[in-house]
């Protein structure tokens, strides 16, 4: 009987030092857990989420402002991606980071705003008038390659925490 209660100690113990930061699973699960935060899948998907839905909303407000009122593309699209910035700041504030609105936050939103819009408003004109490429299509274009860098640039500078 005694024998009995000195080995069933002893095979807590086994346990109990398996389960700490020795064993190779704990230390697996400590660092995936770290690595993939759920909190920042999430974001990431409504950071996709509503980029994908501003996406489209661009897509169809330049098409429509083309078709209906015949307006050169570089006044079109212009128009359109100041709209569509105002909505995605708000959006991106307070839906996929849940932050409160700040100067500092509005200062860096405008900043790498204005650098990534440059950069798309250059993009869609050279894709449309020397790639001769549709403007539908060439909207999709810049809005893919610019919105790489912005995922990045608003994890790690605009809404970092």
């Amino acid at each position: 009987m005694l024998n009995n209660k000195i080995q069933h100690k002893e095979k807590i113990k086994m346990v109990d030092s398996s389960s700490k930061s020795d064993a190779f699973p704990y230390l697996l699960a400590k660092h995936l857990k770290t690595t993939f935060r759920i909190g920042r899948i999430r974001t990431l998907a409504l950071i996709m989420i509503g980029s994908l839905f501003f996406l489209g909303l661009k897509v169809l407000i330049v098409f429509m402002v083309d078709t209906v009122f015949g307006i050169e593309p570089w006044i079109n699209y212009l128009i359109v991606t100041t709209s569509i910035t105002s909505l995605g700041w708000l959006y991106h504030s307070k839906v996929s980071f849940g932050i409160n609105l700040s100067g500092k936050t509005f200062g860096r939103y405008v900043n790498q705003a204005v650098i990534l819009k440059i950069t798309d408003y250059f993009a869609y004109n050279f894709f449309v008038y020397i790639l001769g490429v549709d403007i539908r299509v060439s909207v999709l274009f810049s809005s893919a390659m610019v919105f790489v860098i912005r995922v990045i640039v608003y994890i790690k500078y605009v809404f970092r925490k």
